[in-house]
């Protein structure tokens, strides 16, 4: 949890975020981190953050649900 706190706090652009969601994607298996980061990342403000993680997720379900 301390570490997703951490880097939600870090001011972000668009590219930074989707580069730390790729490497931190270990972290989206667990519903409990996906709910963490999306909650750290709103309450910090961290915008490019939080899109990064929905985008993550729209490829995500696209893949898993063709047609």
């Amino acid at each position: 949890m301390q570490q997703i706190n951490n880097f939600s706090l870090t001011p972000m652009n668009d590219a930074l975020a989707k580069q730390t969601i790729e490497d931190h994607k270990y972290l989206l298996e667990l519903v409990e981190n996906r709910a963490a980061i999306a909650f750290f990342a709103v309450s910090n403000r961290n915008h490019a953050l939080y899109q990064a993680m929905r985008e993550y997720y729209e490829i995500y379900e696209e893949s898993n649900n063709p047609g």
